[in-house]
């Protein structure tokens, strides 16, 4: 009864337990769920903090430099973003919301070629990135407009 009972436990650990390790996120995996937490908290000098981490647990880890980027953009910080947003696309080419991310970037930077580049290859990467990009540009001739109005 005790042999049974050993090797009960011995095919459990050796069946089991790698299957539940696996469904475990990485180090990586967990401090990017981490940051995208702290996005949506409305923090992203915390969040900046988590993707760094990620991505010194995994250097090739596109969403994270994304969310760098997204954390970057968030503290006006556009060039660190931009620079964040085309690593992700370096490593993910047609990364939409990262080409989306620098795109807005660019806008906020006055660079308005590249921002064009930017929303065109995420609207052809993913179509549903023109009602969120179209709405931004939206929003920005809105406060243009009510800056007229004040200079007037």
């Amino acid at each position: 009864m005790v042999k049974s009972s050993i090797i009960v436990a011995w095919l459990y650990g050796l069946l089991f337990v790698p299957l539940c390790l696996a469904q475990q996120p990485d180090g990586a995996t967990a401090f990017y769920n981490k940051g995208v937490q702290y996005l949506d908290a409305g923090d992203p000098f915390n969040a900046l903090e988590a993707f760094t981490e990620a991505i010194a647990r995994k250097p090739g880890f596109a969403d994270a430099y994304c969310g760098k980027g997204d954390a970057y953009s968030r503290t006006s910080r556009y060039p660190l973003a931009i620079e964040a947003y085309s690593r992700a696309i370096k490593l993910q080419p047609g990364h939409s919301n990262a080409l989306c991310g620098r795109g807005f970037a660019y806008c906020y930077s006055e660079q308005y070629e590249p921002a064009r580049k930017d929303f065109a290859a995420a609207i052809g990467a993913d179509v549903g990135k023109a009602e969120l990009i179209v709405g931004f540009l939206v929003d920005q001739v809105e406060i243009f407009n009510s800056s007229l109005k004040e200079n007037k």
